[in-house]
């Protein structure tokens, strides 16, 4: 039967596991994750205007659903949620785009 796990030979006939770290491997050097506190704050405050803009979807289909005859009163409500989405959006590509990660 054959195994998904490679296994090495070893001299009295039996296997083992394949070694977990390669020698190569454990000299080599990680890069450094930076964080920049400003793209995280543009970012959840764009998540955040998704959000809002999915939330009024949602109770719009809801009273179509529940046949609401006036389900057209969240138009206004959806124009204004997808305006802050897209200035949310912009806001946060543009500094990216403009300046490196800190």
């Amino acid at each position: 039967m054959y195994s998904f796990m490679a296994c090495l030979k070893v001299p009295d006939g039996g296997t083992q596991p394949p070694p977990l770290l390669e020698p190569h491997l454990t000299t080599a050097k990680l890069p450094t994750i930076t964080f920049c506190a400003e793209r995280s704050r543009l970012s959840r405050e764009f998540l955040s205007t998704v959000h809002e803009l999915l939330v009024l979807q949602n109770q719009q289909v809801q009273a179509l659903i529940d046949g609401d005859s006036d389900f057209s009163q969240f138009d206004t409500l959806l124009h204004y949620a997808q305006e802050k989405k897209d200035r949310a959006k912009y806001e946060m590509v543009v500094p990216c785009r403009t300046a490196p990660l800190r």
